[in-house]
């Protein structure tokens, strides 16, 4: 999902996926158009992964990721959401360094990973499979 999108797009583009990338800056957190983007995901039964980008940034650390993560999660629930979609899956990432990781921890050291797409039950469902 992007936040940058055409508002009036926002629906229509949703309409047409089976699955949603929330990616958050991990220094500044959700910013004021994620509620509606996730308000219409979350509505549509979507699951996001969430990826905190920039976790390389030396003023980014454990407790801010757990912050931003906590901060999306009382997001979420405030938008109704369910308890499969308020169990979300986080990726902590530098795409300036080309890392993904499972944890805060690996992000830091360099070590990644890959996110791969599975069809479940007719939809796709993103999994960590490195």
């Amino acid at each position: 999902m992007c936040g940058a999108l055409d508002w009036s797009q926002v629906e229509r583009v949703l309409s047409m996926v089976d699955g949603a990338v929330l990616l958050v800056d991990a220094l500044e957190g959700p910013l004021a158009q994620t509620k509606f983007v996730v308000s219409k995901a979350l509505a549509r039964g979507l699951q996001p992964l969430l990826v905190l980008n920039k976790v390389d940034r030396p003023a980014v650390t454990k407790e801010r990721c757990a912050e931003v993560e906590g901060e999306l999660f009382e997001l979420f629930a405030g938008l109704g959401a369910s308890d499969a979609q308020l169990d979300f899956r986080t990726i902590y990432a530098s795409a300036r360094e080309g890392v993904a990781a499972n944890s805060w921890e690996r992000a830091q050291v360099g070590v990644g990973m890959c996110v791969c797409v599975g069809v479940c039950g007719g939809r796709y469902r993103p999994s960590l499979c490195c």
